[in-house]
């Protein structure tokens, strides 16, 4: 078959798995890490500060307790945790521009572009002292509220960013933030969404990520 061509030729369906690449001890033998937009994983704590946080955002005073936990590792501050959720959006909103450049027309590349928008409300929330427990949601209509909330006051180019993440919210995902994830989801719901211009969606998306990129002065990080 001529896919999965970037681990060469040979790959074929009657190899056999590697089971120890499933246990994490095993990849810390091979000095390895994931790249977050150009950065590498293992290098990302050494930053000694994140960016100032926006002057359009409320700076809390007594920030929540952060109570963000992984099973195998977790961030050992704060600002780690920010450090962490950052980085994951910047490389979300890699993926989702190189996605547009060869699969403009797939609901992969909407997903992607949806959840960047996700990851990228949650960091500037988390930025200014929001818990994870408060921003579980997946939701971008309730994220979007909880960011204005924070906002001292909103600039003109989040203009109708609330309106259109709730429109989207109840017009096209109809309550369900897994929409373009999966072909049916619960409630024996299942997408019907074979009708859309999910390029006009990636657009969208895009413009929502641009403005949130310069509200957070990250513009830099993609020059």
């Amino acid at each position: 078959m001529n896919i999965f061509t970037a681990f060469g030729t040979e790959i074929n369906y009657d190899d056999i798995l590697q089971c120890d690449a499933a246990i994490s001890k095993f990849h810390k033998l091979y000095g390895k890490s994931p790249i977050f937009n150009g950065v590498v994983g293992n290098d990302m704590f050494s930053e000694t500060n994140s960016e100032e946080l926006n002057a359009n955002l409320v700076n809390h005073k007594n920030p929540e307790t952060c109570d963000y936990s992984r099973k195998q590792e977790k961030a050992s501050t704060q600002q780690d945790q920010i450090i962490l959720w950052k980085n994951f959006w910047l490389e979300y909103i890699n993926a989702f521009d190189n996605l547009q450049k060869i699969l403009p027309n797939s609901v992969v590349t909407v997903f992607i572009g949806r959840q960047a928008t996700e990851i990228g409300f949650k960091y500037l929330l988390l930025s200014n002292g929001c818990s994870i427990k408060k921003i579980k949601t997946h939701d971008l209509a309730d994220l979007s509220r909880l960011f204005f909330d924070i906002c001292n006051d909103k600039p003109y180019y989040l203009e109708w960013l609330e309106e259109y993440c709730t429109l989207y919210c109840k017009f096209i995902e109809d309550g369900y933030p897994e929409y373009f994830r999966y072909p049916e989801y619960k409630n024996s719901s299942r997408f019907t969404g074979t009708d859309l211009d999910v390029s006009w969606l990636s657009y969208n998306f895009s413009l929502i990520l641009l403005k949130l990129i310069h509200f957070s002065g990250l513009d830099s990080n993609f020059e």
